[in-house]
């Protein structure tokens, strides 16, 4: 089985591995050996959609992208790993929902940014 870990993924690389019969699991962060060992468990499953808009890694994600994958051997790893299913699970949801919410901000002030260009001009 050929499998994407990843904290995101955008429409055109989702479509370029769904495309590929490469299944992709979002929202991972930890360790590598533990988010694998999840995937298997079955503590984390495959997306179904994107996670991010289209140019998130190119400036539009504050930090994200540009490099931040270089990191293998740890994905921001978190302090303490929960000990029961359920909590990986709401733990992976929070951590995806903090991810979007920042990602939803940092849209939000590049609109308002050009529409205080736009009225400028």
């Amino acid at each position: 089985m050929e499998v994407v870990l990843t904290g995101n993924c955008g429409p055109n690389a989702f479509r370029v591995f769904s495309q590929a019969g490469i299944k992709i699991v979002t929202g991972v962060s930890g360790l590598v050996r533990e988010s694998v060992e999840k995937l298997k468990s079955g503590t984390i499953s495959e997306a179904t959609t994107p996670s991010v808009n289209d140019h998130f890694g190119i400036g539009g994600g504050k930090g994200m992208g540009s490099g931040a994958g270089r990191r293998m051997r740890e994905i921001s790893a978190p302090s303490e790993l929960p000990s029961s299913r359920a909590e990986i699970s709401k733990s992976d949801e929070l951590v995806k929902l903090k991810e979007q919410a920042d990602q939803l901000k940092s849209k939000l002030d590049q609109l308002i940014e050009r529409i205080k260009e736009v009225e400028d001009s």
